[in-house]
């Protein structure tokens, strides 16, 4: 909803105390060079609207979030929203 601020970075990568018990790990911001309102996140976990809850935390709030890959998995990016793509076993073992 607002710029990305200088504190970001170092709030998301020493870890936040999200309430109701849930305290997350360490992630990383990077703020994009192109536009002050967007960034990339990268998490070590995946809690419940984690990244939303984050930003929430600073006085902030996500108004459009994508998920580019799951661990070594890179989403397509021109898979249409709402739509899946069907991953096998052998397909996991791939990318742990």
């Amino acid at each position: 909803e607002r710029p990305v601020e200088e504190t970001y970075p170092a709030a998301f990568a020493s870890g936040m105390d999200l309430g109701g018990g849930d305290v997350c790990l360490p992630a990383e911001l990077l703020p994009d060079t192109d536009d002050p309102f967007a960034c990339h996140v990268t998490l070590c976990q995946g809690m419940f609207h984690q990244v939303k809850r984050m930003f929430e935390k600073l006085g902030n709030k996500v108004t459009y979030l994508k998920r580019i890959s799951i661990g070594g998995l890179v989403l397509d990016e021109n898979l249409p929203l709402g739509n899946y793509l069907l991953i096998l076993h052998k397909d996991v073992e791939t990318f742990l």
